[in-house]
């Protein structure tokens, strides 16, 4: 099943480094799923056959809604070409989309098979960044999500947008690419102090947020803008804000045991 949703997401155009990134980081990330369990539990086949279901959940909606979110996004363009809006080869993701999705589909996988949500979305939030990560590697080859311009330093070296037009840019793929791999160490992190059920969610969700909201100030991909700001900045802040409450409230609540709580 597995395979079958991976590659359904590359389609026939398997030179595009995006989808072949992509794919690679959707392995990697379900193999980090299917292997892993929390500290305070023995590791059961049982256990990782569960969160390893709940990520192909995640994975399927998260594509959909990301590729949603992503038309609603470039929505002028997709009204002159509505045959590419299925186009998933192509490239063309929302982040928001994705988050939006995938946690749905977590918590419908979880209401339909009468399991505890919150540690089946732990787990799949600390492989969120390994996408994530790969993901970014995927534009930095296809010059996709690329920076804007700005003057010759070492921290701006020469590289070309989706056009193939060359200048000095804000390095935003590698930027993105070494922040999700730090956001995935610190999520490691606080996975092996046993932390509260909901905590690693709403970390995982406020620290992706907080980078791509980051990001956008240096991104120089067209976007639609709402009085000079991009839409998907303005998208982001409010995920921002519930990340940031689910964590005040996760935080507050009293401690359980993640191992005395099991189905």
């Amino acid at each position: 099943m597995a395979g079958g949703i991976i590659f359904a997401t590359l389609g026939v155009n398997m030179l595009n480094a995006y989808p072949i990134a992509l794919a690679a980081g959707t392995l990697a990330s379900l193999l980090w799923i299917g292997l892993t369990v929390s500290p305070s539990r023995s590791t059961t086949p049982e256990y990782n056959l569960r969160g390893l279901d709940a990520g192909l959940w995640a994975l399927l909606n998260g594509l959909v809604g990301g590729r949603v979110g992503f038309v609603l996004l470039h929505l002028n363009y997709y009204k002159v070409n509505p045959q590419e809006i299925t186009w998933f080869w192509d490239g063309g993701l929302s982040w928001i989309g994705s988050a939006i999705g995938a946690i749905l589909g977590v918590l419908v996988f979880a209401l339909i098979f009468k399991h505890r949500f919150w540690p089946l979305a732990d787990t799949i939030a600390v492989a969120v960044p390994i996408m994530g990560f790969a993901s970014w590697l995927g534009c930095l080859v296809d010059s996709c999500a690329y920076g804007s311009r700005a003057d010759f330093g070492l921290l701006t070296p020469p590289s070309t947008d989706m056009f193939g037009v060359g200048a000095n840019r804000w390095p935003v793929q590698s930027m993105g690419a070494i922040l999700s791999l730090i956001i995935f160490l610190i999520l490691i992190n606080l996975r092996r102090r046993n932390v509260k059920d909901g905590i690693l969610t709403s970390v995982s969700l406020g620290l992706i947020s907080t980078t791509n909201l980051f990001l956008y100030f240096f991104r120089g991909d067209s976007i639609r803008l709402v009085n000079g700001y991009r839409l998907d900045a303005l998208a982001t802040i409010p995920i921002l804000l519930v990340s940031l409450a689910m964590f005040l409230y996760f935080v507050k609540i009293p401690l359980i045991h993640r191992g005395q709580n099991e189905d």
